[in-house]
């Protein structure tokens, strides 16, 4: 159990604003610098904040300690959205991505993992489903 961790979809001022990455001008889609995460930060208190939104796995210790982590994604390493400008995501894997996370005496430590699995089969039932 974890009492010391924060956890939303994208940031906790909205679902749709990606947090650790941004969609950029041109159309590209790169991590953001933290002062640009910092802010996003401001009223929380807990030293461990789990965020996801844009299916990339990225860890981000700020400057007074506390950790911002995105797992991955399971089942969609990439993307395309048109807001706030159109951008394409790609995680560069097809495995499912998850995040291992530890106390330490320094505070959170994180391990990213990738995991294969058979994607032609999960494209198949969701084509199947109509969710393809």
């Amino acid at each position: 159990m974890v009492d010391d961790a924060v956890l939303c979809h994208a940031t906790p001022q909205s679902d749709t604003t990606s947090w650790l990455h941004e969609a950029r001008a041109d159309g590209t889609f790169a991590r953001s610098p933290p002062h640009r995460i910092t802010p996003r930060a401001k009223g929380i208190s807990q030293s461990l904040i789990l965020c996801g939104h844009t299916h990339m796995a990225r860890a981000l210790h700020l400057a007074d300690g506390r950790m911002v982590v995105n797992p991955g994604s399971v089942g969609c390493p990439g993307f395309d959205d048109d807001a706030p400008v159109y951008h394409r995501a790609e995680a560069g894997s097809p495995h499912a991505a998850c995040a291992v996370l530890g106390r330490t005496a320094e505070g959170w430590a994180v391990s990213f993992r990738r995991i294969p699995y058979d994607t032609r089969r999960a494209v198949a039932l969701a084509a199947a489903r109509g969710a393809a």
